[in-house]
């Protein structure tokens, strides 16, 4: 049977819909005006509970204040969404343009109050290492980019005195290293000085100002943290991981078809993906600093499994994704007050 001319337009429009800016930017103002609201109805949620941190407080205790410490994580989740979407236009990761990646993300935000209503180690986490990630990506084939692999290291090395969750992708970016080809031994003295240059600068300080080191207890936090209060974000973050996992597995002949450095960009995404979904498994105790890089993943694979081409079921399944994902926030008990 074939589809009327009408109908094939009305479903390439709606595709196109999907992939545009404009939705993303729909989402990113649907996105603030619900803060703005949960603002005016109650009071903002306590922070997430994160370990205090190794040398430097965590990320969630920098700001006592709690509507500065909102106004930094929004800036910093429409940073990520940029990021989301440089990497794809700079570096090319999907055959197709599109914003639908950048719009999950801020959908999957947006289902998380918890993560989105203050500053915390999450959102850095998801930060840093797209950061990272961009400065991987532009060395691919270039033996002589060792200062921004020492760069990389470096970053992940001073962050981690903040959270030990940095320190997870470590083995990530050494094998990036690989995939971008561009291993040496100056490449590998350039991740050594990244990893090491942070805590030595610290070990002199401390022969002038002593320094304090505290090590994670996870008894202590299993004892302050409440399943009965972060349920819905255990039920979202599962939703998420559900996500991941299939848009990830479905885009795996595509990536498999990709040219060498498509490939070499994709599988370091796809080690990112992987290393996450175990911290989270594995690092239960702390599956919080790893949420919303779990919500970038799952972004770019579901952007990459929905940007294929123009089907009516695709685009049913993914507008019903987004709309999940808002009812998700919806569900959170607060009384918004509509102006």
């Amino acid at each position: 049977m074939r589809i009327p001319v009408a109908m094939s337009m009305t479903v390439k429009e709606a595709y196109n819909f999907l992939c545009s800016r404009g939705l993303t930017l729909l989402v990113a103002m649907m996105t603030a005006a619900f803060c703005v609201l949960w603002l005016r109805s109650m009071p903002l949620p306590a922070p997430p509970a994160f370990f205090r941190g190794i040398v430097v407080p965590s990320a969630n205790l920098w700001f006592d204040d709690r509507l500065v410490s909102l106004a930094v994580n929004l800036v910093c989740v429409a940073a990520t969404a940029l990021m989301i979407l440089s990497l794809d236009r700079t570096f090319s990761l999907l055959q197709r343009q599109t914003s639908l990646d950048a719009t999950y993300f801020l959908a999957m935000s947006l289902s998380m109050p918890t993560m989105l209503l203050n500053f915390n180690t999450g959102t850095l986490l998801a930060l840093t290492v797209l950061v990272c990630l961009f400065l991987l990506y532009s060395t691919y084939g270039d033996p002589t980019a060792t200062s921004r692999i020492f760069l990389i290291f470096l970053i992940l090395s001073a962050m981690s005195m903040t959270q030990y969750c940095y320190l997870v992708y470590v083995p990530v970016f050494i094998v990036g290293v690989i995939q971008m080809r561009v291993f040496s031994g100056r490449a590998l003295v350039a991740c050594l000085l990244g990893l090491v240059t942070p805590w030595w600068i610290l070990g002199a300080v401390s022969l002038a100002v002593p320094v304090r080191v505290s090590f994670p207890d996870p008894s202590l936090f299993l004892t302050a943290f409440s399943f009965q209060s972060n349920l819905k974000l255990i039920v979202t973050t599962a939703f998420v991981v559900l996500l991941l996992i299939v848009s990830w597995v479905g885009c795996i002949p595509q990536m498999l078809a990709y040219n060498a450095h498509r490939r070499a960009y994709n599988g370091v995404l796809s080690l990112i993906s992987l290393m996450t979904l175990l911290a989270v498994f594995c690092d239960f105790a702390n599956f919080m600093a790893y949420v919303p890089l779990l919500a970038v993943c799952a972004s770019v694979h579901l952007g990459r499994l929905f940007s294929r081409g123009a089907t009516k079921g695709g685009n049913i399944v993914a507008s019903l994704t987004i709309v999940i994902l808002v009812l998700i926030f919806l569900c959170y008990p607060a009384r918004l007050m509509w102006l």
